[in-house]
């Protein structure tokens, strides 16, 4: 019976397929479903009658981990820069919290918005399913490893920036408050009902924001 391509293009995922023995020679069922879908990706060895693991999971781990914190590193810097500028501005207390109520109010509020938007929707997905992501977003090679570690902290740094933000009027020095925001990007990420907990959130800190504003 001959295969419908098309249908078995339009149910499928990108697939990624881990040759056998000799790489799976021309007749393989691998290398046909290469041919004929375009999102079916091997992965690469020199040899594949002699892999060595090492040679390619190893590097190209380190690379995702690479750029995945080269990205972080890049918000902590800025995180930084605008933490000195406001104290430099005179605009922080003692505790590190941004003095203008009225401008922690506005954050609350932001960060609650956002809190229901698609992007912070598309970005949670993204990390609450690691696999998935990997399996959608495959680049080959070392610099393909890179990129995708610097997509994967992307998504990470969209689903979160604005939650990590409400430490500047809160202050970098209120523990409580840093425990609480990391205790709720674990129950998004983690929880079964992450997206619910996303929302609820949102509410709670517009709500918050809103008093602030108009006591």
């Amino acid at each position: 019976m001959q295969t419908d391509w098309t249908r078995v293009r339009a149910a499928l995922p990108v697939i990624l397929t881990v040759p056998g023995l000799d790489g799976s020679g021309p007749d393989h069922w691998q290398t046909e479903w290469e041919y004929h879908l375009p999102d079916c990706r091997r992965v690469q060895m020199g040899d594949w009658s002699h892999p060595e693991r090492e040679r390619w999971v190893v590097p190209s781990t380190f690379l995702f981990m690479l750029g995945y914190l080269f990205v972080w590193t890049c918000c902590a810097l800025a995180a930084t820069l605008a933490d000195w500028l406001l104290h430099d501005a005179g605009a922080l207390d003692e505790a590190m919290a941004i003095t203008n109520p009225t401008a922690g109010a506005l954050a609350l509020v932001a960060a609650g918005v956002y809190q229901w938007t698609p992007a912070k929707h598309v970005c949670l997905d993204n990390c609450r399913a690691p696999l998935a992501f990997v399996l959608t977003h495959w680049r080959r090679g070392m610099w393909g490893a890179f990129r995708m570690g610097v997509t994967d902290a992307r998504y990470c740094t969209g689903c979160c920036w604005l939650l990590l933000a409400l430490v500047l009027p809160a202050g970098v020095l209120n523990l409580p408050v840093i425990a609480g925001l990391i205790a709720l990007i674990l129950a998004e990420k983690l929880l079964p009902g992450g997206h619910l907990v996303a929302c609820a959130t949102g509410l709670g800190l517009v709500a918050l924001g809103t008093k602030l504003l108009f006591p």
